[in-house]
């Protein structure tokens, strides 16, 4: 048994989420008293994840180069994680990610591995619908 310390009554563990960090391995909150807390500042946890995505986003950018490697494109807005082999919708799939942020996260938790770089998303989804070129090097050539 344990005490919530909002609610001040005595529940099962099974009803306390798992946090690590604390000395039992337990939220000093209950389930219910989270949920209901949350509720009454969804707004204020709407910021906080756009805020934490915007900084994954940022990471992630940093290291692949911070622009666009076909036209140079930084505005951050714009740019977006290309997979160089064009196997990302499976790739994504295959790990289970179907955000932005979840896949800037997996790149993040997996060290930035190779295979990817940076592109607007102009360049993306032209690079997507021209057979793995984008028009900007196709017309170069």
């Amino acid at each position: 048994m344990k005490r919530c310390t909002k609610c001040k009554i005595n529940k099962s563990f099974d009803e306390f989420s798992k946090k690590r960090g604390y000395k039992d391995g337990h939220c000093t909150w209950c389930k219910l008293c989270c949920r209901k807390y949350q509720q009454n500042n969804r707004e204020r946890f709407r910021q906080a994840k756009k805020k934490y995505n915007r900084k994954l986003k940022r990471v992630v950018l940093n290291y692949y180069g911070n622009k666009c490697i076909c036209c140079g494109e930084q505005i951050i807005q714009f740019l977006t994680i290309d997979h160089i082999n064009g196997n990302g919708c499976r790739h994504r799939k295959k790990l289970g990610v179907s955000s932005g942020s979840d896949f800037y996260k997996w790149l993040i938790d997996n060290n930035f591995p190779g295979g990817f770089q940076i592109l607007c998303f102009n360049c993306n989804c032209g690079k997507s619908v021209n057979g793995g070129i984008c028009p900007h090097k196709e017309r170069n050539r």
